[in-house]
């Protein structure tokens, strides 16, 4: 049962990181500001997105079909 949230909270995690790290969603009021930490962390937030949308699909996996 929980693994049904932790899937989903995963995956709505993922895609809010990957919206902030391709400046959709801004975490700074300053756009100078928010370029500058884009710049320093945007990719390492973007592979960060990726695996908690992949961890997120994974437990929903294993939810509906359990090994």
């Amino acid at each position: 049962m929980y693994e049904l949230f932790d899937g989903v909270i995963s995956i709505i995690g993922g895609i809010y990181c990957y919206l902030t790290a391709i400046g959709v969603v801004k975490l700074r009021k300053s756009d100078e500001e928010a370029v500058v930490w884009r710049g320093k962390y945007g990719t390492f937030l973007k592979i960060i997105a990726i695996t908690l949308v992949i961890f997120g699909l994974y437990k929903l996996y294993q939810n509906y079909y359990p090994l």
